[in-house]
């Protein structure tokens, strides 16, 4: 009996080692998954960044190539680079207070660059451009002043210089307006009143009409609106305008809202 009792007490004792090395070797496997796991998620992670990095290389060659093929690739200088992107759930809530030009200058600046193909510099100068005109039609629209609309003939300048005439690029339109633009040794410009409508100018106005990070946020979310809507836009550049229109800043109608900041969500 003596004897029995000592063999299932071994036998117990060796059902209690086996639990406890399968439980060992189950905590092991689980500690494998999980190292296995981390190591295919940093995989991951490493190949969507490649991924991404490829997609935006491609996209840059396509668009050096539009504007090859337009012939409006010719930049003797490095111009200025687009605001930093931001993940759109740390940009999306907020609310500024901008008013309605800076908007729409950078929105079409956006549009430019992005489904266009204009280097930034080039986009910032069309985008000023667009704003400058709708300004105009605006203040005509309110005010009974002049439009001060522009023809091949006033764009090129009083003294009629054939080579003036022949630097004119024609074909753009953004927000659904044909605007005037001009080749220069810098790239592509709006032209106004007999001038170009100069990048850094248009980027300093930019940044003081958009507080701190409020520009970065805004191109980022302008940028992911103009992707989206990338094919209808494309189609009738209109439908940017009528987006624009969608979110642009609320303010009064009329002369008490002229020049007015509004909210901008």
């Amino acid at each position: 009996s003596e004897s029995s009792n000592t063999a299932i007490k071994q036998d117990k004792d060796v059902e209690g080692d086996v639990i406890e090395i399968k439980e060992e070797g189950m905590e092991e496997s689980r500690a494998a998954e999980q190292t296995k796991s981390a190591m295919t998620s940093k995989k991951s992670a490493k190949h969507i960044r490649e991924g991404q990095e490829k997609a935006l290389q491609e996209a840059e060659e396509k668009a050096a190539k539009r504007r090859k093929v337009s012939g409006l690739s010719i930049h003797s200088k490095p111009g200025l680079s687009p605001p930093l992107e931001c993940k759109a759930a740390s940009c999306a809530g907020e609310i500024f207070m901008v008013n309605r030009s800076p908007v729409m200058t950078l929105w079409a600046a956006v549009i430019a660059h992005e489904l266009l193909g204009f280097a930034w510099d080039d986009a910032m100068s069309l985008g000023s451009t667009v704003s400058a005109l709708n300004a105009r039609s605006k203040g005509f629209a309110i005010r009974g002043q002049n439009r001060g609309s522009w023809s091949r003939g006033a764009a090129k300048g009083a003294d009629g210089d054939k080579k003036k005439d022949d630097d004119m690029v024609d074909g753009i339109v953004l927000l659904g307006r044909t605007l005037p633009a001009r080749k220069t040794p810098d790239g592509v410009r709006g032209w106004l009143s007999d001038k170009a409508m100069e990048p850094k100018t248009v980027d300093r106005s930019l940044r003081t009409a958009f507080k701190g990070d409020a520009l970065s946020k805004t191109f980022s979310i302008m940028l992911l609106l103009a992707r989206r809507a990338a094919k209808t836009i494309r189609s009738d550049s209109r439908h940017a305008y009528q987006l624009y229109e969608q979110f642009r800043p609320e303010v009064a109608a009329g002369t008490a809202g002229w020049g007015k900041a509004g909210e901008l969500k």
